[in-house]
């Protein structure tokens, strides 16, 4: 296991030419031109702006592989796709897709979105590239050779968060945490306690974790929960508060000065888009998640590749780390095509089993046992700051997915006890 911060150095655009997305062609022969890798995800709906940042990675992803010749001497062509947010449509796309003869493609921004499409890929064999699917249902009791992973899984994250609060934090031994209303995150918090316990040392003996605040999404006051939080004597706060509600706490929270009352606050849900509405606001000891991270990888050339296709795409100088979930997938796609030596789906999933390619945060395999990504995981400090745009980002560690994996055993669901 590792956790490491690596100097941080501002990686400057070098001003790529912004690539071409076509739209979705109907039917047309694999064999000749481009190879046309369809993209459907969210561009509208409740998460439309993960979608945006995801469509400017795949974009930029597109651009770097055809720059250096393309795939089998082709080019790639992302055919982007809109599910708005919606399983139903996800999948009557991803069928879609296929029946034009795109049988390797990338989907799944969402777990609910994503889990369907794994029996269409099953179903008329085709290569299906998860984007951003973290629930440990796809590696287990839904696993398909068909379905590929590029987002780590939400025990590697979780393990992750335990190992940087037992390195960063140990003597944090009191938490509390607020959540939004899903199993998903109750289960989330009782792993995080799980993990903490497993990796406080002596440590783990003091910890005690209240029952979480659970809130309604769509939660506009926030009064009582911030209350309780207030009169809580934890020193940590575990926090899923999802989309627009996580804004709307933490602009509630300042007026009773709540942030500074934790000594740490690990968060799953707030992330640029985030940081931008709430600027100043922003809780200045906050960890959360970033899928990647360029201030990380100074040296690494397509990280520098991906930070300088995003300022000119935005003329943005921090990127949202949401550009992974459509940089990566085009790459792995247009790695196991590489390998593979043709776009046949069985070459292609052959190939892309454990095999190891370059990715704008250093190396990537999947696991040939159950296809998780086995990769670098990004935390990082964001908080606010006095100079323009208000929020920056204060501190990044890396993190081992290697290290944090869950025991392989596709088929056989899988328990949080």
């Amino acid at each position: 296991m590792r956790l490491s911060r690596r100097s941080l150095l501002r990686v400057s655009a070098t001003g790529l030419a912004a690539g071409s997305l076509a739209g979705a062609n109907r039917a047309y022969a694999q064999s000749a031109g481009p190879i046309k890798i369809p993209l459907i995800l969210p561009l509208t709906g409740p998460v439309g702006i993960v979608g945006e940042m995801t469509r400017i990675g795949a974009e930029v992803a597109a651009e770097s592989v055809n720059k250096r010749g393309g795939v089998l001497g082709r080019p790639i062509e992302v055919v982007i796709r809109d599910d708005k947010s919606r399983p139903t449509d996800a999948t009557a796309l991803a069928r879609e897709a296929i029946g034009d003869g795109m049988k390797i493609f990338i989907a799944g921004q969402t777990t609910s979105t994503g889990l369907p499409i794994i029996d269409v890929a099953k179903e008329l064999n085709a290569v299906y590239i998860n984007n951003g699917g973290q629930s440990m249902v796809f590696s287990r009791e839904r696993f398909a050779r068909n379905t590929f992973l590029c987002s780590d899984t939400e025990y590697q994250r979780l393990r992750g968060f335990a190992m940087l609060a037992a390195q960063k934090f140990p003597n944090v031994t009191r938490w509390t945490a607020i959540l939004t209303d899903s199993d998903v995150y109750l289960n989330s918090y009782k792993s995080f306690q799980k993990f903490t316990r497993d990796l406080y040392g002596a440590n783990g003996e003091k910890l005690t974790f209240a029952d979480p605040i659970v809130v309604k999404l769509g939660t506009t006051d926030f009064r009582q929960q911030i209350s309780q939080l207030s009169s809580s004597d934890a020193e940590g706060l575990f926090e899923i508060v999802v989309g627009s509600d996580g804004v709307t706490l933490w602009q509630q929270a300042r007026a009773a000065n709540l942030a500074n009352k934790f000594k740490v606050i690990i968060d799953q849900s707030l992330e640029v888009p985030s940081a931008k509405a709430l600027r100043r606001n922003l809780p200045a000891n906050l960890w959360t998640i970033f899928m990647w991270y360029p201030k990380l990888y100074p040296a690494l050339a397509m990280s520098q590749e991906l930070q300088a296709g995003w300022e000119a795409r935005t003329k943005e100088p921090l990127p949202s780390g949401y550009v992974y979930y459509g940089h990566t997938p085009v790459i792995a796609a247009a790695e196991g095509i590489r390998a593979a030596g043709s776009t046949d789906p069985d070459k292609v999933i052959a190939a892309l089993e454990g095999l190891k390619f370059q990715t704008c945060k250093g190396d990537l395999y999947f696991r040939k046992e159950d296809h998780i990504p086995m990769a670098d995981i990004n935390y990082v400090q964001l908080g606010p700051q006095e100079a323009d745009p208000g929020y920056g980002i204060h501190d990044a560690v890396v993190v081992s997915g290697v290290a944090n994996a869950p025991a392989a055993n596709p088929g056989v669901a899988f328990s949080w006890n």
